[in-house]
């Protein structure tokens, strides 16, 4: 394991003040595994936590424009035709999109910190079908991103202060049970929030 330390350290060592744009991209592409992994390699004085927090932040906040452009250009029809490969369909964009109208605000923010009521993707793309406004999509959803970013880098800290004083042996174990168990409770917080939402709205 320390050999993969030595080898990470390396790797960011080369890449300089470039790691930030590096933890940037990956944010825009998958952002709770790279925040937890930055929150974890923070603890070892791999990043420095302004940097880190901000590249994280505006990189996941970057990747929810590009979901919000895509539903705002294409418009309904065609986030009903490729919805499925989101788990989205007529029915839920027509209720989430009724909702957006009346409580735009509060869904923006909240949906940030509860990875989108379990319809992550799907309540990106109608925010654009629905035309909410940019301004507004970009404040609330930074807003609860600041949070979501911070909650998360948190929870991989902690698991790189656990892992300090783990004995060497299990060291291996501990971070492969960390990342099977953290994605199986972000799968299933999402699936419960999804459940709860979907009842008490009807979709």
């Amino acid at each position: 394991m320390q050999h993969i330390f030595d080898l990470v350290a390396s790797a960011f060592v080369a890449l300089g003040i470039y790691k930030y744009a590096f933890l940037f991209v990956m944010a825009l592409i998958e952002g709770p595994i790279i925040m937890t992994a930055t929150g974890f390699l923070l603890h070892f004085g791999q990043f420095d936590l302004l940097g880190a927090y901000m590249a994280l932040t505006l990189g996941d906040l970057a990747g929810d424009f590009c979901w919000y452009g895509l539903g705002y250009i294409a418009g309904k029809r065609m986030a009903i035709k490729f919805g499925k490969y989101f788990s989205l369909d007529e029915k839920t964009i027509n209720r989430i999109e009724k909702i957006f109208h009346r409580h735009h605000e509060k869904i923006i923010f909240i949906s940030k910190i509860t990875m989108g009521f379990g319809f992550s993707l799907a309540t990106l793309i109608t925010a654009g079908v629905a035309r909410v406004s940019l301004k507004k999509f970009g404040f609330y959803n930074l807003l609860g991103g600041f949070i979501w970013t911070g909650l998360i880098m948190g929870l991989g800290y902690a698991l790189g202060s656990a892992y300090t004083v783990i004995n060497e042996g299990f060291r291996v174990v501990f971070v492969v049970a960390s990342i099977i168990t953290i994605m199986a409770a972000l799968y299933g917080i999402q699936r419960f929030i999804r459940a709860k939402f979907s009842n008490n709205n009807g979709l």
